[in-house]
């Protein structure tokens, strides 16, 4: 961001106004720095926007077996949509295992997760509790 700030003589906190499309910003500044991101190929960092806005840009998804042959059909509509909206997915297998599952969610709580699907997942106290631990995150369970 720094290089593109200094391309094209703008602060940094233009150069994420116009990323993040937010206002205030003229057009033919906005359309310079367009044109300096794509020349120079910059990509933000997700995975600082993450530490700095609590939002990863992915879904965690935890499926009960991957053999089903139900659930890669589910997951990829799930990675279909998910990426139509700049998303990416955090995959999980559980082979069912009760244990498996605790360690998954706390292992997505770690990444910050967005948001996360859960198929087949029995109502367990366990994962009951590690949901409401999610929910700490901003996350709703229903």
């Amino acid at each position: 961001m720094d290089d593109v700030a200094r391309a094209a003589g703008v602060s940094k906190q233009t150069v994420s106004a116009v990323i993040n499309n937010k206002s205030g910003i003229s057009e033919k500044t906005r359309a310079r720095i367009r044109q300096i991101i794509a020349r120079l190929d910059y990509h933000p960092n997700l995975l600082a926007g993450s530490l700095r806005g609590h939002h990863s840009f992915t879904v965690g998804v935890v499926i009960p077996g991957i053999t089903n042959p139900f659930y890669p059909e589910l997951v990829r509509g799930i990675e279909d949509e998910a990426q139509c909206h700049g998303y990416s997915l955090f995959l999980c297998n559980s082979d069912e295992d009760p244990q498996k599952e605790i360690n998954y969610l706390h292992l997505l709580r770690r990444h910050r997760i967005t948001g996360l699907i859960a198929a087949n997942i029995p109502g367990r106290p366990a994962w009951t509790e590690a949901l409401k631990n999610l929910a700490t995150l901003g996350l709703r369970s229903s």
